[in-house]
């Protein structure tokens, strides 16, 4: 499976409803002041990290519910991709790209945003981040079982893979020992994929993470 390019995204996200299932990882919408820009994101986005280290430090953040989930502004960047308000696309992904850099939705809407203003260098960068997480995502196992589920950062990643795949999801069917089981529509069938957050333990034994305390 590879990721479809950045405007097929772009495309397939336009096309969406965004029905509450899609949504439901989406946070509260926010305005770009709403999200302070991190101190430690990266300078120069055209020189790409270790994808998997990146996201292995920033899923183990005390902070990372705070930093990436809780004010994750697809909603209203939904909302500009669909008018074609660039500008306001492209003000709203620089804060969400620097608080939370391994967002792979994040750098597709912004190298969209870019492309469209007339940045292709910058927009490239952006499209090389989005595949390299999304790679990262996919090196972690193939999901088609439990033991070889896809390990993702946190919920939000679960759904922005299904999206990368373009596999409308028709519900969570299980959630049982910190992994999830999608049903998925693809290629007009019904299947099953696995996915587990990968670092809630280590939040967990911090005491900064709750969420599958009991699992």
């Amino acid at each position: 499976m590879r990721l479809i390019s950045r405007a097929a995204l772009a495309g397939a996200l336009a096309c969406l409803a965004l029905p509450t299932a899609l949504l439901a990882d989406a946070g509260s919408p926010a305005s770009a002041n709403d999200l302070r820009v991190s101190a430690s994101a990266p300078n120069d986005w055209s020189d790409p990290p270790d994808f998997e280290a990146l996201r292995a430090e920033y899923a183990a953040r005390a902070d990372f519910d705070a930093r990436c989930a809780a004010e994750r502004p697809l909603t209203e960047a939904f909302l500009d991709l669909q008018a074609e308000r660039w500008s306001e696309l492209l003000a709203i992904t620089e804060p969400w790209t620097a608080r939370c850099p391994v967002d792979m939705e994040a750098h597709t809407l912004r190298a969209t945003a870019l492309e469209r203003l007339g940045r292709p260098e910058e927009a490239d960068a952006h499209e090389m981040w989005a595949r390299g997480l999304f790679e990262a995502v996919l090196a972690s196992g193939d999901g088609q079982t439990p033991a070889t589920a896809y390990r993702v950062v946190a919920e939000f990643e679960e759904y922005a893979m299904l999206r990368a795949f373009r596999y409308p999801p028709e519900r969570v069917t299980d959630s049982a020992n910190g992994v999830d089981a999608l049903l998925v529509r693809a290629d007009g069938e019904e299947r099953l994929l696995y996915f587990r957050t990968l670092w809630d333990s280590s939040r967990n034994a911090a005491g900064v993470d709750d969420r599958h305390a009991s699992n």
